[in-house]
């Protein structure tokens, strides 16, 4: 299935935004605890935190996506045969360039990228069948004429009955990409052969993802409640170059971001963060067209509509709105003030998809929750902290919704 690099991935964008939030600064932003208590008194901190002026933080972070689970138009789950087994591993600087502005750099790299498909569970599947109808449809309007030059009071239905009853391609069925089926071949069986193995994975391709860079600053702050805005840019250094035969490592377009954070503390040791991100595409680019008669390779036919370079364009946002709760247990005991768990919802609206002007993707909707834990040891002078995160779609539409697990070390320097 050609899964494009972000709806595969769903991924990578929805949990490492642009502009992810510090893990310590609770000196300033943490709800006033009782005077005994030190400021690393709980590691449980508001998303949309800065790091402190002249603090460099390096994550180290390791994304497990796996699962497959396709949710159609009208919101209903089905099970197409589709697996997914990717592994992205992503190195994050961040600096803290103010008390209340921070810099950060994404370089994602592509470790393991595969996905495999039970083909007779995806043959006995409504993707199948709308699938094979919308390429039934189009072989009807390119071979009618050739076929009513032999049966010249045919009409289109006659057509369709014929190549529904395993009608051959005659002298030769005509193809969009300028390649024309075998005049012995079925024309049915082509439609179905090219439907099975357009909606069959193939390795992906393995590498540097799309680099992002981005800015976070807190523009309003007290004991209990922060409020931070971020924009951010990502950058087309992903490999695109065969987008329309295999998943990409990059999404082929510079994207422009924005984020928004409101979080308040109502009682010590408790963080509830709400988040908006929206993302925008700022250039299109080009993909080469794929064979109909091998849709493992790239046509070189000359096509009779058009040519073998075809416009891509990702329209409208995409959109990510995040729920989250963040509790430290150092809240409970001093003993505890290292851990932290989280739970949280997150409905991310995926963009449509166009080629050449007509849409190839419509837009997708995934629902689904998450949580997981954190250990810090900034408040015992260690500059690390580790956490896990693990996301479930719940709902969705139009989209493949995958399972994503996160491992994520941080390591701090202080300049």
């Amino acid at each position: 299935m050609k899964t494009s690099y972000l709806l595969l991935l769903g991924a990578l964008t929805t949990s490492m935004p642009y502009v992810a939030g510090a893990k310590e600064n609770e000196a300033t932003t943490t709800a006033t605890p009782p005077a005994a208590v030190d400021r690393f008194a709980h590691a449980a901190v508001p998303e949309g935190n800065t790091l402190p002026k002249k603090v460099l933080r390096v994550r180290v972070v390791d994304k497990f996506i796996f699962g497959g689970d396709y949710y159609d138009a009208d919101g209903k789950k089905e099970d197409i045969g589709l697996r997914t087994n990717v592994h992205v591993n992503a190195f994050v600087a961040e600096y803290g360039i103010t008390d209340r502005l921070s810099f950060r750099m994404l370089v994602p790299t592509f470790v393991h990228n595969e996905a495999s498909m039970d083909s007779q569970q995806f043959a006995s599947s409504k993707k199948y069948e709308t699938t094979y109808n919308e390429a039934l449809d189009k072989a009807v309007d390119k071979g009618y004429e050739d076929f009513k030059a032999i049966s010249p009071k045919a009409t289109k239905a006659d057509f369709r009955q014929y190549i529904q009853s395993h009608g051959s391609a005659l002298t030769g069925f005509p193809l969009p990409t300028g390649e024309r089926l075998g005049s012995n071949r079925s024309i049915k069986g082509h439609l179905h052969d090219t439907v099975m193995r357009g909606s069959t994975p193939t390795n992906g391709r393995l590498g540097l993802g799309d680099i992002e860079v981005g800015l976070l600053y807190n523009f309003y702050r007290t004991n209990s409640m922060l409020v931070s805005s971020g924009l951010g840019l990502r950058t087309p250094t992903g490999d695109f170059s065969d987008n329309s035969i295999r998943r990409t490592t990059g999404g082929g377009i510079y994207d422009g971001g924005l984020r928004l954070n409101f979080d308040y503390s109502p009682v010590f040791g408790l963080w509830l963060s709400a988040q908006s991100q929206h993302e925008y595409a700022l250039t299109s680019t080009t993909q080469k067209r794929a064979s109909l008669v091998n849709p493992y390779m790239l046509n070189e036919a000359t096509p009779s509509d058009g040519d073998n370079t075809q416009k891509y364009e990702k329209r409208g946002f995409d959109s990510k709105e995040l729920l989250k709760a963040n509790y430290g247990f150092g809240a409970l005991t001093p003993a505890l003030k290292a851990f932290a768990m989280n739970t949280y919802y997150q409905h991310h609206t995926q963009r449509s998809t166009y080629i050449d002007g007509t849409e190839s993707k419509p837009f997708g909707v995934v629902q689904g929750v998450g949580g997981g834990g954190s250990v810090s040891g900034l408040g015992y002078g260690v500059p690390l902290a580790f956490d896990v995160d693990y996301f479930s779609p719940v709902a969705g539409k139009n989209t493949i919704a995958n399972n994503e697990l996160t491992m994520t070390l941080y390591m701090y320097a202080k300049f």
